[in-house]
């Protein structure tokens, strides 16, 4: 990580920016379906997005590995409780691979100009992601947070608008 990037925010402060993003933020749904299948070894994934390598996690035995369907086919690491209660099977694509359709939500809030300037946080910040690495925010990008407020992340703004749809009520 480069030493230009400011490090912002931590899981540490987990508790006040979920609580800010639950407050402030929109919620939404998740609208397209993706794949995903079981680790049955160590592996180390890096999720790429549009922007480039947005972070890298590790995948254990009985992990599931989800790619998005979107234009950079992302895949990311969710642990098998999690990821049982967040998607439902649709079908087996082959041996290794299913498609799933998302059941959750999630609120979120844009980092726009205002947004930035009202926190005093530059357009290019690093928060550490609830997995241990560094995740660079732009201007632009969403922070997120399930409805339970247990930890806060990134997600690229082009992707964000590719599946994500907002929940109006």
């Amino acid at each position: 990580m480069s030493d230009m990037v400011p490090s912002l925010i931590t899981q540490s402060d987990a508790p006040s920016i979920c609580a800010w993003i639950l407050a402030e933020g929109h919620q939404y749904r998740k609208h397209t379906q993706v794949k995903a299948r079981v680790a049955d070894k160590i592996e180390h994934i890096t999720t790429t997005t549009s922007t480039g390598v947005e972070t890298t996690n590790s995948a254990y035995p009985n992990d599931y590995i989800v790619q998005n369907m979107t234009d950079a086919h992302e895949m990311y690491v969710i642990n098998p409780d999690t990821f049982i209660e967040k998607y439902k099977l649709l079908e087996n694509l082959d041996d290794l691979w299913s498609l799933y359709a998302p059941t959750s939500t999630i609120f979120a809030i844009k980092l726009t100009t205002k947004v930035l300037k009202d926190k005093k946080w530059p357009t290019t910040f690093t928060i550490k992601a609830a997995w241990g690495t560094d995740m660079v925010c732009h201007q632009g990008d969403y922070l997120a947070s399930p409805p339970d407020g247990s930890e806060f992340y990134r997600i690229d703004e082009k992707e964000f608008d590719e599946t994500y749809q907002l929940i109006i009520t």
